[in-house]
């Protein structure tokens, strides 16, 4: 019988690239997929597909501890930023039966969660975390240290959703008036555009799908049982819409030890598992983040085909106490170019999985 990983919102862009990751695994998995709505490309690659409340409702945690009884997966897999939290707080619940839930501790999910959070816990500025403010008023001063523009985010979120780029203050306070739960943070000039322009206006960090991605680096590491780094992906990625479109693997010392050093910071605190960084080239040498996650993310299945295969060592080092070394390499130079893929499925299967909340692959 091969081992079973249960993958959380198996729907979502980061659950769809951790399923894709498993399947082209050294070693067979059986998948069970997790999903608010029947209706995504998540749930019919996996072996069985089971439908929940939306992570948010107090019918989450039941449901998915109800499904973990009854399938008793040796893995699970966090697929959105939300779920990791909530799987941080069932961990105790969840191992009762068995299975391996390999996540932060309840205040390190937070910490990478929220903006504000993780800006209090790193150190601000070049070769730290983007300089963040989470009041108007510091954001005004920070506009008046840095110069225009700010970049606006909501406290929470990801995939460049809410991003805003503002010039001026009269936006700043007018942005913080209609949403408290944002912040702001300096715009990251990238060392690849140049010079930093005395005034930066549109023309400068916009494009026809929004801000400017161009010159974004992705630092992937996983982070074992006793806090140690057991291995670290490096790529520069160009961007459309929050998603990346191409993707360069890199080797660079200055990256891998700022990277180091935000991980060593957070697994002090409790962070395990995956845990996803990007950053800027802000200067020679010096890579400045300005987002962390604490998951995989929607390029798994492409560094696993690149040579990382940091899904597979996840169940090795936590499941079966693997030596996993040998599954998380990559070489220097390799690009991929990605593009829109499909999962094909049957009207039958989706009415069943809507009409029973639950689909077992039959062949």
């Amino acid at each position: 019988m091969p081992p079973t990983v249960l993958v959380t919102s198996a729907g979502s862009g980061v659950g769809c690239a951790v399923v894709r990751a498993l399947r082209i695994a050294t070693r067979h998995f059986r998948i069970i997929g997790l999903n608010s709505v029947a209706l995504n490309p998540g749930a019919f690659q996996c072996d069985a597909a089971y439908l929940a409340p939306p992570t948010a409702s107090g019918s989450f945690g039941p449901r998915l501890i109800k499904i973990t009884n009854r399938e008793r997966p040796d893995l699970i897999i966090a697929g959105r930023d939300e779920d990791v939290p909530v799987l941080a707080e069932l961990r105790p619940q969840l191992e009762a039966f068995g299975s391996t839930v390999p996540v932060p501790s309840v205040e390190a999910a937070g910490d990478c969660l929220d903006k504000a959070r993780t800006s209090r816990v790193l150190p601000q500025g070049p070769g730290g975390f983007a300089r963040t403010a989470c009041t108007p008023e510091d954001a005004l001063a920070l506009m008046a240290e840095c110069g225009p523009p700010l970049i606006v985010k909501p406290t929470c979120g990801n995939a460049s959703r809410g991003v805003r780029i503002l010039y001026t203050p009269e936006d700043i306070t007018r942005a913080f008036a209609d949403d408290a739960d944002i912040v702001a943070q300096e715009y990251l000039w990238p060392e690849e555009r140049g010079r930093r322009p005395g005034c930066i206006t549109p023309r400068h960090v916009m494009n026809g799908h929004g801000p400017r991605q161009d010159n974004e680096y992705s630092v992937q590491v996983l982070i074992g049982r006793d806090g140690g780094v057991l291995g670290m992906f490096a790529s520069r990625n160009a961007l459309c819409a929050g998603v990346p479109v191409t993707i360069e693997t890199i080797r660079n010392d200055a990256l891998e030890r700022a990277a180091c050093n935000v991980a060593q910071a957070l697994a002090v605190r409790g962070l395990r598992g995956p845990l996803n960084m990007q950053a800027i080239r802000t200067g020679p040498d010096v890579f400045t983040f300005f987002e962390l996650n604490a998951r995989f993310t929607g390029i798994t299945a492409t560094r696993a085909a690149m040579g990382f295969r940091e899904v597979e060592a996840l169940y090795g080092h936590f499941v079966d106490g693997d030596d996993i070394a040998e599954l998380l390499h990559f070489q220097d130079g390799i690009i991929s170019c990605r593009l829109m893929t499909d999962t094909i499925f049957t009207r039958d299967d989706l009415e069943r999985l809507n009409r029973e909340q639950q689909w077992p692959r039959s062949s």
